[in-house]
């Protein structure tokens, strides 16, 4: 019996020290792998950034996209206030009737506006399509975030999307850092915006719009639809590429 709890009092130490051992080279590689030079840190950090990249640049392509649409079909607004109804969108009024005249009072509808509105659209639903905790959980390197910023441009035939999210990989001493991310659309939302407020003008000054006219002068690169829901119109311009739709509305006088 004596030779029996002895045995196996050896046994339970070859097992501690078996532990032990497994313990020690495991630690001893981690450390290993922490102590890496400076120019390894700086290779692993930097082919990190092109999957970043690629991926902050993805999500602003489809959430971009998207908003800009769907502010389009609205009038330029994604909360149209003063607005009729139309294809079961709410058109914001890009003039407002003035009573007891044939005329409308013009709303401003500024770039400047527009490009404000798209980027705080952006800034917050940017995060309903990013996901960055694959890199956060990378334990060869720390991963830090700074706060996310949008800017955009609009040109007569794009959109630029500028995202500015400042991202910092550190391993070992070396530091890399990311942060300027963007998105070119080729959506012709200024000329759109130009074409509307020369709608107005010539709604105000004449009466109407020859809108055969200005689609022969330029070729069908937009095509523009008069509708008449009572007492109302709504301008319809559609991008011969089928990659927007602009819609507004100008306020009509009830008889009634």
């Amino acid at each position: 019996m004596q030779k029996r709890g002895q045995a196996t009092i050896f046994i339970i130490i070859g097992i501690v020290i078996l532990i032990a051992i497994i313990l020690i080279f495991s630690l001893r590689g981690s450390l290993v792998a922490e102590q890496i030079s400076p120019e390894d840190a700086r290779e692993i950090l930097t082919a990190q950034l092109n999957p970043i990249e690629e991926h902050i640049e993805e999500c602003i392509s489809q959430v971009a996209p998207e908003g800009i649409k769907n502010l389009a079909l609205q009038g330029g607004t994604f909360t149209p206030i003063d607005y009729t109804v139309y294809n079961g969108n709410n058109v914001q009024y890009l003039c407002y009737k003035e009573p007891g005249t044939l005329t409308c009072i013009q709303k401003p509808l500024t770039r400047a506006n527009i490009e404000s509105q798209i980027s705080n659209y952006v800034k917050t639903q940017i995060f309903t399509c990013l996901d960055l905790s694959q890199f956060e959980k990378d334990k060869r390197f720390k991963f830090t975030r700074g706060q996310l910023n949008v800017n955009t441009h609009i040109d007569d035939n794009t959109v630029q999307v500028n995202v500015n999210y400042p991202i910092t990989l550190l391993r070992s001493g070396v530091k890399t850092t990311i942060e300027d991310f963007s998105t070119n659309l080729r959506m012709p939302l200024g000329k759109m915006m130009d074409l509307s407020i020369n709608i107005i003008n010539s709604e105000i000054e004449t009466g109407e719009f020859d809108n055969i006219d200005y689609m022969v002068r330029n070729k069908g690169e937009i095509l523009v639809e008069r509708h008449t829901p009572y007492p109302d119109e709504v301008y319809v311009l559609k991008a011969r590429d089928g990659s927007l739709v602009f819609q507004f509305g100008i306020e009509g006088e009830s008889a009634i």
